[in-house]
């Protein structure tokens, strides 16, 4: 009876020891993973900065939108690039956000009168970006992002479909409060231009 005891207590300890090898190669197989995922979103992201950079400095266009849609599911973030780039005197820019409307994926209207829950619940801080200063000839890619809350209104869920955004920069020659992100007032922004990212909620 002792000897079978010993036998399935070493069997027992064998077991346990070949389990948590087993689990420690597993995790960190699962962290490796999740680095090399990380390294290869930075590396992505740096590609796509550098590109953008580089089509600002050959190309005419002194705003770049290279994504003008961005899928996404409620409740996540949907991060846009945006490049710029100053050939007149160091001056500071601005950008500014605002909402423009919903689609249903058919096409039809879904705005409804949840325009102000959706402008301070998707761009909430962001709908006026943080000052940032270019010397003629610079360029920058700033990062403009867009929350798909789980909600368009108090207590309505977010349907499946395209939220557009308006995206401006602003330039002003003398300091100022800038003014809202609407067609209205394109003639105040650089490039006397209003861009447009659409959030596709899927």
């Amino acid at each position: 009876m002792n000897s079978r005891a010993i036998e399935f207590s070493i069997t027992t300890i064998v077991t346990l020891i070949i389990a948590i090898i087993i689990f420690s190669l597993s995790l960190n197989l699962i962290f490796r993973f999740f680095d090399e995922a990380s390294e290869l979103e930075q590396e992505i992201d740096r590609q796509t900065r550098d590109q953008l950079m580089q089509a600002l400095k050959s190309g005419n266009q002194l705003v770049l939108v290279p994504f003008a849609v961005q899928e996404t599911k409620r409740g996540n973030f949907a991060t846009f690039p945006l490049g710029v780039r100053n050939i007149g005197n160091e001056k500071q820019f601005q950008v500014l956000l605002g909402f423009s409307g919903a689609y249903n994926p058919d096409g039809s209207d879904l705005t409804q009168k949840n325009s102000q829950y959706i402008e301070q619940n998707w761009i909430g801080n962001f709908k006026t970006g943080p000052p940032f200063r270019l010397k003629k000839g610079d360029s920058e890619v700033r990062p403009v992002s867009f929350k798909a809350d789980v909600n368009t209104a108090q207590g309505i869920p977010t349907p499946k479909g395209d939220y557009v955004f308006n995206v401006c920069v602003f330039a002003p020659e003398q300091p100022t409060a800038p003014p809202p992100c609407t067609p209205e007032n394109r003639r105040l922004f650089y490039t006397e231009k209003v861009y447009q990212m659409t959030v596709r909620v899927v």
